[in-house]
């Protein structure tokens, strides 16, 4: 069960090459802006136990969008969902989460040092929407959340 009053912002690194064993040439990018959809895995390892109530792109080395998380279900098998999806049925299961519209940043926003390839990090929405970097933002929101 997700935190529906969190203002945390799960942000995230997109890949610009295709994903492998689609039937068309797919990125998650695309999944994002031509689909309006995301998804990662439910296990927990490595990942949020539960579907963030933000989540946040990344790619070309800035952010590129905010999304609130309007709903989500629990899928194996991304067929139903995206057209040319490969078999994904032996999968764990995935959080799919349906993206609401994109909030884009007034300025530009670079990831900023610290944050690597496709390191995710948790930032406070009101710090990444005026930080300078991902990084800055992120930084700020430990030592708001430390007290």
């Amino acid at each position: 069960m997700r935190n529906i009053d969190s203002n945390s912002v799960y942000v995230v690194s997109l890949s610009t090459s295709s994903i492998p064993g689609w039937l068309a040439a797919v990125t998650s990018i695309d999944l994002v802006e031509k689909h309006g959809r995301y998804f990662f895995p439910g296990t927990g390892k490595n990942w949020p136990k539960a579907p963030p109530n933000y989540v946040a792109f990344r790619y070309y080395g800035r952010l590129q969008s905010i999304h609130h998380v309007d709903e989500y279900t629990i899928a194996q098998d991304m067929r139903p969902f995206f057209p040319g999806a490969p078999d994904t049925s032996d999968w764990d299961p995935h959080f799919l989460m349906t993206l609401g519209p994109a909030i884009r940043p007034d300025h530009e926003v670079r990831t900023g040092r610290g944050i690597v390839r496709s390191a995710r990090v948790w930032v406070d929405i009101d710090l990444l929407l005026t930080a300078v970097t991902i990084s800055e933002a992120a930084d700020q929101t430990r030592r708001r959340h430390a007290g």
